[in-house]
Parts: C-alpha cells; sequence; structure tokens
C-alpha cells in the first residue's frame, strides 16, 4: 500500500489509509511515520470530507490519530464539523488538549445559530414530545426553521436521492403546520420543479409513496389557500392551480369532492332550499372515508346521535387535515341552524374549542366570525365564550394594524406572552390574512 504514495498516486493511498486506521497495525506504523505525511494525510481528509454523510461513529479514529504537533490542522477539520459530530467525538475522548479543540468548534457553532436565529432559537428549545397543529405556535415555527436549516444547510451526494425528498417533504409539513399556508405553497412548487427537471429520476414520481405523499400536501395546501382567499368557485380554481402548477402529479382525490361540499354550504347559508345539493355532495366526501366513517345524513328530518359523531371526527381530523375538519364543522353548524342536526350545550361548547383551534393555527376571520360565535357560544362554558369574544375583538377590521404600532412602542406586551390571542392577531396581520 505504501507503495502507491511514492508513485504518485497519494489520494489513493490516503484513501485507502482512511479505511484501515481501524487496525492496530496501521495505526502503530502512524505513529511512527513521518510529521510531514500525517500533515498529508489531514490536508486529504479536510478536501474529501462530505460532512453530510459522515457521523461521528466514522470519524472516531480522530481520537486515536491525535498528537500536538498536528493541532493546526486538526482545528482546521473539526471546522467541518456539525454539532452532532463535535458532540459525538467529546462523549469519546478523554483528552484534554482534544477536548479543548472540540469545546471551541461546539461553542463557534451554537455562536453562529445564535447570531443566524437572531439570538431566539436553540436545539435544546424543542420539545421532546411529536408536535401537531394543535401544539404552540412558537414551537412550531422553531421545529419548521430547524427543518429548512436540516435540509438547506446539508449537501447530499445525490440531489435527487429519496432521502431528501422525505425530508423536503417533512419541511413543507412542519411549515404547514405553523399556518404559514403560502410559504408551504411555495416550497411545494419549487421541490416538484426540482424532482420533474431531475436528468432521470429513478421512480416517476406520480407512482411513488412520495409522490402521493406529495399529492396530498398539494390538496391540504390548495384547499386552506383557497378558502383563505375567499375565492369563488373553489373547484374549478383548485383544478386550474393543480394542472398549472402540478401537471404531472394525481390530484389529491378528496381535494375536489371536499371542495363542492364548502361551496354546497356556502350557498345553503343563504338559501335553506339548497341543502339537498348539500346532503349530495356529503355523500360523495362520505364514499372517501373509511365505512362508517361518516354518519348517514340522507334527510332532513332531525336524527339524533348524527351531530356527535360528526363533531368526533372533525376532532380527530383537525391535527392532520385542518382544512377537511374545518368544511365538516362548517357542515355541521349550517345542519344545526336548519335544524337538521342536533347539539348540545357541550357539544357546541367543543365545536366552538375546534374553531377557536383553527383561528390559532391561521389567525383569520374566516375561522372566528360573529356567526360563529353568536350560533355556538350561547350558554357555553364563560373561560370559552369570553376566549372567542377576544378574538373577535383583535379580529376587527383595523384593529391588528393598531397592534403593530403597539409592537413599535411598548414590545414587552409581547416578549411576555400574556396574552396570546393578541400576539396571535399580529401574526395573522403580518402574514396577511386579517387586516
Amino acid at each position: 500500500m505504501r507503495a502507491l504514495y511514492f508513485s504518485g498516486r497519494q489520494e489513493v493511498f490516503f484513501s485507502q489509509l482512511k479505511t484501515a486506521l481501524n487496525s492496530a497495525p496501521v495505526l502503530q506504523w502512524w505513529k511512527s511515520s513521518p510529521l510531514w505525511l500525517k500533515r498529508g494525510f489531514f490536508f486529504y481528509l479536510i478536501d474529501n470530507l462530505d460532512e453530510a454523510e459522515i457521523d461521528g461513529r466514522t470519524l472516531q479514529f480522530l481520537i486515536h490519530l491525535w498528537e500536538p504537533d498536528l493541532t493546526s490542522v486538526y482545528r482546521q477539520l473539526l471546522s467541518r464539523l456539525d454539532l452532532d459530530q463535535c458532540r459525538y467525538l467529546l462523549a469519546k475522548t478523554a483528552n484534554g488538549e482534544l477536548r479543548s479543540l472540540l469545546k471551541s468548534r461546539e461553542e463557534e457553532i451554537l455562536s453562529t445559530q445564535k447570531n443566524h436565529h437572531y439570538g431566539l432559537l436553540y436545539h435544546q428549545d424543542l420539545p421532546d414530545l411529536a408536535l401537531t397543529l394543535r401544539s404552540e405556535k412558537a414551537e412550531l415555527i422553531k421545529a419548521a426553521l430547524f427543518q429548512l436549516e436540516k435540509v438547506t444547510l446539508k449537501h447530499h451526494s445525490e440531489a435527487h436521492a429519496p432521502q431528501r425528498l422525505r425530508a423536503l417533504l417533512d419541511t413543507v409539513e412542519r411549515v404547514y403546520q405553523c399556518g404559514l399556508i403560502m410559504d408551504a405553497w411555495c416550497l411545494l412548487t419549487q421541490i416538484y420543479l426540482e424532482y420533474q427537471n431531475q436528468p432521470s429520476p429513478a421512480e416517476p414520481l406520480p407512482a411513488s409513496r412520495l409522490g402521493q405523499r406529495m399529492s396530498r400536501l398539494v390538496g391540504k395546501t390548495v384547499g386552506a389557500l383557497l378558502i383563505l382567499k375567499g375565492e369563488l368557485r373553489l373547484t374549478d380554481q383548485a383544478a386550474q392551480w393543480c394542472q398549472q402548477y402540478f401537471p404531472a402529479l394525481e390530484v389529491d382525490q378528496r381535494l375536489y369532492p371536499m371542495l363542492r361540499l364548502y361551496e354546497a354550504i356556502l350557498s345553503s347559508s343563504q338559501a335553506a332550499s339548497l341543502l339537498w345539493e348539500v346532503l349530495s355532495c356529503y355523500e360523495a366526501v362520505q364514499q372517501l372515508f373509511p365505512e362508517d366513517g361518516l354518519p348517514e345524513l340522507r334527510s332532513l328530518e332531525s336524527q339524533p346521535g348524527r351531530g356527535k359523531k360528526l363533531l368526533d371526527l372533525c376532532h380527530n381530523l383537525l391535527p392532520s387535515s385542518p382544512v377537511e375538519a374545518f368544511i365538516l364543522m362548517e357542515l355541521v353548524r349550517i345542519m344545526m341552524v336548519h335544524s337538521v342536526i342536533l347539539l348540545s350545550k357541550k357539544d357546541r361548547e367543543r365545536l366552538l374549542l375546534d374553531y377557536i383551534g383553527l383561528w390559532k393555527w391561521v389567525p383569520c376571520r374566516r375561522f372566528i366570525n360573529n356567526d360563529i360565535v353568536n350560533q355556538l357560544a350561547h350558554g357555553v362554558q364563560p373561560p370559552v365564550r369570553q376566549e372567542a369574544e377576544r378574538i373577535l375583538n383583535w379580529s376587527q377590521p383595523g384593529m391588528p394594524e393598531d397592534l403593530l404600532a403597539d409592537l413599535q412602542k411598548r414590545p414587552d406586551i409581547y416578549r411576555s406572552g400574556t396574552d396570546p390571542i393578541r400576539n396571535l392577531a399580529l401574526l395573522g396581520y403580518l402574514w396577511g390574512v386579517l387586516e
């Protein structure tokens, strides 16, 4: 093997040396090797280390190669490591000098993170529990930022590898959970274009499991965008967007039937005679859910139990499919208004709490407005009614703009976190969903 070095094939020699460093004879040879050869090996590592593909375990040989004369090249090499790699090596070595270098690199990474996120974001801030739409907004936004950073800073040997696409879709999911719907849409369009433009995909996107996941995310995001924008002819608009931006992707099978149902609900709020159209659209949606998932609504006569079953489904859908949950919640509310579904005081309180949950996801008047509060808040527990009324108050036209002035004059009001409704109303204004 040593002949490779002296025959001008130093890179091949160093490559083979790297794979053999777990061998005791090779380590013994290393200790007796000249310093210029050792430095040359470290310069090779600096140029060829792919930190995205190497975890701390594959770098453990660095602990055994340490010697003070190599401090300068060690410092250069450690500057290529990420936080997890540094911490792994720190846990494996007791050498004071090497630990000092590793600690310096760790502090440098943490300082960079602090500056990058204005001193507000650290990995230890993330909760141990899985996050859902019902999680705190601040935790969701932190998780989305870290996921974005993970995807954009890591370099993959294959730019279009399935694991990268999976990580990108995880990022979209996080951003969507935050309520940043337009941002999620922009990410999806960029991911789709990148994947479609690759030279030769291993598997056509529509046929792959990741393609199916992307279809579901597109359906959720398109539905949310159209409802938040207050678009007319929702189904036609959704079809146009999907064809324009995702022509090769299969449309999520639940998107169009759900939007048709919502269009019928909007029409029936003006004329009770159109409730039959709602029932027709509801039957099409019913076929998309597992058997016995949605109760029968074949007549306009009031039947006990149907409202509670629908409310259970809405509540269970809310964390994963908030737009579908919202459409079915609107169905329950309209049917209640027309006395097709009877809701107890407890049921109305539960439904109002789910509307409040939607507003906390995306603070807009579509999810909490006067009609919703007037129809559901009578007789419910005072804390729930008061929370809904506070949301109404901070969502009034012109009010969120006043909050921005408060942010400039009295920022401590928002930093304290004692008034989350006020903070979310300000977010709604900054996001463009409140005026």
